[in-house]
């Protein structure tokens, strides 16, 4: 199921193009995200690819979030990629690679307490799998790594309440977002 929660329709978009690139003078950041449409594309991917519960955002800023509940990508308690979804990351990592903004991973988890070797909380497996994420992306992509952030928030920022199986499901995801930013992922890695 794609839900678009914030999208405008597409006589607002084209107003708001109009509007960001004035009359005279195109804003370059904005171009690269409007030339390939990101949203549009996206949706393409997820549908192409025969995702359910993939939720897809266009944020105040422009960003384009896809937010894809864990169990399509991990295994519950796992980090390892699940190969149903490579196909859904192949087309995102050709989307990404056409533009030049910056990616944030950010991996959430539900409630549940883990405490295993690999896994000793939350925070490491929400960042793992935020982390396998990118890699995935970066490999497949050929996207320069230093384009991407990646967060683990554990289970700390939930969408849902943590009150049953389903809205724990729910809060078990990794959100993908290509950010308008261009190059302060690296500025902020900076010495």
């Amino acid at each position: 199921k794609i839900v678009d929660r914030e999208t405008p329709p597409p006589a607002q978009v084209a107003d708001a193009v109009v509007n960001a690139f004035g009359k005279s003078r195109p804003n370059k950041n904005l171009e690269p995200l409007t030339r390939i449409n990101v949203l549009a594309r996206s949706h393409e991917a997820v549908r192409e690819s025969n995702l359910q519960n993939v939720e897809i955002l266009l944020l105040d800023d422009q960003s384009v979030k896809l937010s894809v509940q864990g169990p399509m990508f991990f295994a519950l308690g796992k980090a390892d990629l699940r190969p149903e979804v490579k196909k859904f990351l192949d087309r995102l990592a050709a989307i990404i690679r056409q533009t030049p903004y910056d990616i944030r991973n950010v991996g959430h988890t539900d409630d549940r307490a883990i405490n295993t070797g690999m896994f000793p909380s939350n925070w490491e497996l929400s960042l793992l799998r935020a982390s396998h994420v990118a890699r995935y992306l970066i490999g497949t992509g050929g996207i320069d790594p230093s384009r991407f952030m990646v967060v683990g928030r554990g289970e700390y920022e939930p969408v849902s309440a943590n009150t049953d199986e389903q809205s724990r499901a729910l809060n078990r995801r990794v959100e993908i977002i290509i950010t308008r930013d261009v190059g302060k992922t690296r500025e902020a890695n900076r010495p």
